[in-house]
């Protein structure tokens, strides 16, 4: 007992002393991060438990795990980061240790009532300062181990590392890029969904990335107990959990603030700009202030946390969750957690009614956003239970526990906000120039169409006689009727300046526009694109998310979050590896080996290129070149052998289009319609309406237009494939052993080699919710077919020359 009660306190001094730690670096600081990205367990020692399993896990504790830190040049201090899961309740000592120096104890979370060991916990960020001495350049070796459970115990003291990272910090000497948050001013007022954008300089390398980061209230990410810090924690190294990250110019990002609460105090704002070396500068910091217009978020924080807060076998656990004020305002409500292999089975609910049957992942954390009727909250104390009827793993609810956020909003002020302001010619004063255009929808009915708009902004400003130069924050689009009357001052849209055009600051390029709603076959939508040389706007949310670098079966991919359909895309590959759809499930179904029960699936797998899974010669390079929030586009190159292709992932559907080719190729559907592979209950439609079981085998070039849409009997979605330009190739359809779908575009196998050449050639891919044909029929060719759009010469407000009328011609300038 006198042991326990040793660990306990020495647990809670360590804790008390680097508690402050968390949130390093900070702005100003210089600093490379080396990390260790393989999980793995420590099994306690000194444990005598038996099992299946404990063995192996006995005979794998301690071992050394070697990092390279090639460069302490200059360095300064150094600490380590640990991305880890508590593991199985009460376990304590667990420590780490470098190149056999002391061990030191990983911080745990902060403001358990009881011994924190006593809680589930996932730390995502937990930092330790390090000794810079027991380093050494290159190999340095690491142990980590585990003590006994000191509470609930059932002699398994055992935990996971994710990953863990080596920061080393260096003087200001050491190269390094700079660079700082030039779209806000300290001391600025932000509404909603500030948009930030840094300068960025570098000597000695490229720079390759900039992620800002912000010190504010919010739910705590990190399982450090710490509500108020700057936020973001590490998932195998990789920053997630903050503000933003860009990878291209102009280094910016905008801040989904939907759902952060209202802020009593200023927030701080910073960007860690990474080069191509790898080192990293974080950036003085910005104090803003959050004023929202006509809406509140408020977070509710829980009281009574249990220890041991997990269920199994028919328990039941409870925490309460105050709130204090008058709902009569209150909008919409959302409950967050964070858990930990929460999804075997069980219920979570609010006040006695359930929210989910179950919540989060297997074997592994999750963060989980719950809608919560309105009703089911109530002004006073609120319980929240968690329950399951499971023999598996027990679900855990991580500490510090859930929170509730509510949103409130003023109802007369909103119904004002959108009233439609039709008499105004000019919208708002504070935009000097603006470019009418109309998008026909040119046959097809349209349905919240992207429509993607050329435009230069730099020629506009030359019309117009003006010497000034487009600053990006200032576009805004407007939707207008037939006679300039403003129907919709906020509409969705993205600016993508040309690449390697900079000769007016990136003022030519795609603006892609969102035609929200039904945009009937025989009409036209009319906008007013305003723009300047300054101010600024607040961007709607985005319809596609961030795209994410993970690792992902086998391999580094991108991650591409859309609001119906998650893609997965290998880098080196150039293929996608897994396309989930709204309700989890994957149509593509890639994984190494199995051949056509994993390893030959993808999309487009075009022969030689665009394969998942592919490396070394087969392999390319690919690199995000825009991300959101209406489209993310990936580039993948192999300069040797001719190939160049463009991903470009819209809200509902992706598009595919091949800029240089090592002809001939295909386009291939390798994959699983539905989640799984089902020859009896699936089908496919070409766009003549025939339809064909999944059984079938045939071949022939197919009817133009050239697509087809793969179904399920069991679900009215439906995966489209489309071919844009009509060609006379033979197309192909076979099912491969009863595991996937063999569908080319352009490929007859066993016969007659590859067909396609056509450069440039574009393909697209995307769900539909009915398979029926004739709603398949409108949504495939709204997707595909091309607008027509009708770009209007450049225009300023009535009281500079006259509405409608550009500016006269400025005269040449004397050199």
């Amino acid at each position: 007992m006198n042991y326990l009660r040793t660990i306990v306190i020495v647990s809670l001094l360590t804790l008390a002393i680097s508690s402050n730690l968390f949130g390093e670096p900070q702005p100003g600081d210089i600093f490379r991060e080396y990390t260790y990205p393989v999980r793995f367990s420590e099994l306690d020692p000194s444990s005598t438990r038996e099992g299946e399993g404990l063995p192996r896990l006995r005979a794998a504790s301690l071992k050394e795990r070697v990092l390279e830190v090639d460069d302490l040049r200059h360095a300064t201090k150094a600490e380590i980061v640990i991305e880890y899961w508590g593991g199985h309740i009460g376990t304590s000592g667990q420590k780490f240790r470098i190149n056999q120096h002391d061990w030191m104890l990983i911080p745990q979370s902060t403001g358990t009532p009881t011994p924190p060991q006593c809680y589930y916990r996932t730390l995502l960020r937990a930092t330790v300062p390090v000794p810079l001495a027991q380093f050494r350049p290159g190999s340095n070796t690491f142990q980590f181990t585990a003590g006994p459970q000191i509470c609930h115990g059932f002699n398994w003291g055992f935990y996971w590392v994710y990953a863990f990272t080596v920061r080393v910090y260096y003087k200001a000497e050491r190269p390094h890029p700079t660079g700082r948050i030039i779209s806000h001013s300290d001391g600025n007022v932000v509404d909603d969904l500030p948009r930030f954008v840094a300068s960025t300089e570098s000597d000695h390398a490229t720079v390759s990335r900039v992620d800002f980061i912000g010190e504010y209230e919010d739910f705590n990410w990190e399982g450090d107990g710490l509500y108020h810090q700057w936020h973001y924690y590490f998932e195998q190294g990789r920053i997630k959990g903050h503000i933003g990250s860009s990878e291209f110019l102009p280094y910016a990002t905008t801040w989904d603030t939907s759902w952060v609460p209202d802020q009593d105090r200023p927030i701080r704002i910073a960007a860690r700009i990474t080069d191509s070396l790898g080192v990293i500068f974080m950036t003085p910091a910005l104090s803003l202030k959050l004023q929202r217009k006509g809406r509140s978020v408020k977070m509710y924080k829980p009281s009574g946390v249990p220890e041991n807060f997990g269920v199994r076998v028919g328990n039941k656990k409870t925490c309460e969750i105050e709130v204090a004020d008058d709902l009569s305002k209150a909008r919409e409500v959302r409950l967050l957690l964070s858990t930990w292999s929460a999804a075997h089975d069980g219920e979570i609910g609010l006040n006695g009614s359930k929210l989910r049957d179950r919540v989060g992942v297997i074997h592994n954390y999750s963060f989980d956003s719950i809608p919560v009727p309105r009703n089911l909250v109530k002004k006073g104390t609120n319980t929240f239970y968690i329950t399951s009827p499971t023999k598996e793993h027990a679900a855990e609810v991580n500490w510090p526990g859930p929170v509730l956020l509510i949103e409130f909003r003023d109802k007369a002020e909103t119904a004002l906000h959108m009233a439609p302001r039709s008499d105004r010619q000019w919208w708002d004063s504070r935009w000097h120039y603006r470019v009418p255009v109309t998008v026909w929808a040119n046959g097809f009915e349209r349905r919240d169409k992207p429509a993607e708009i050329e435009i230069d902004f730099a020629k506009a400003l030359d019309d117009l006689g003006s010497a000034s130069r487009l600053q990006d924050m200032s576009i805004r689009v407007v939707e207008v009727n037939a006679d300039g009357g403003v129907l919709d001052d906020a509409v969705q849209f993205q600016f993508d300046s040309v690449e390697a055009y900079e000769s007016r600051n990136g003022s030519r390029g795609i603006l892609t526009v969102f035609l929200k709603g039904t945009t009937p076959k025989d009409k036209a939508r009319h906008f007013h694109v305003y723009f300047d040389s300054s101010a600024g706007f607040q961007a709607a949310p985005p319809l596609v998310q961030p795209v994410q670098t993970i690792q992902y079966e086998g391999q580094e991919s991108f991650k591409v979050v859309t609001r119906n359909a998650t893609y997965f895309y290998h880098k080196q590959g150039a293929g996608l590896a897994s396309l989930l759809d709204r309700d989890g499930n994957d149509w593509i179904s890639y994984h190494p080996g199995g051949r056509s029960a994993g390893e030959f699936r993808g999309i487009p797998n075009m022969g030689r290129f665009g394969h998942p899974g592919y490396t070394g010669e087969a392999g390319v390079t690919s690199r995000v070149v825009s991300s959101g929030p209406l489209r993310s586009t990936i580039v993948s190159e192999q300069p040797a052998k001719a190939w160049r292709v463009r991903w470009d992932f819209f809200p509902d559907y992706a598009r595919l289009s091949i800029l240089t080719d090592s002809s001939p190729y295909w386009f291939l559907y390798e994959g699983t319609p539905g989640g799984k592979f089902d020859e009896t209950a699936g089908f496919h439609v070409l766009s003549n309406g025939l339809r064909r079981s999944n059984k079938e085998h045939w071949s022939g070039d197919m009817p133009a237009p050239e697509w087809i849409y793969f179904g399920d009997v069991g679900t009215k979605r439906m995966l489209y494939l489309i071919n844009h330009e009509d060609d006379d190739a033979t197309d192909q359809y076979w099912p491969m052993e009863g595991n996937m779908t063999v569908f080319g575009f352009g490929r007859q196998y066993r016969c007659c080699g590859q067909y396609l050449e056509r450069v440039p050639a574009h393909f697209t891919i995307g769900f539909g919710e009915d398979s029926e044909f004739s709603k398949a029929e409108v949504e495939v060719s709204s997707a595909f077919q091309n607008l027509r759009v009708e770009i209007g010469k450049a225009e300023v407000p009535s009281g500079a020359k006259g509405a409608g009328t550009p500016l006269s011609p400025r005269k040449p300038r004397s050199l």
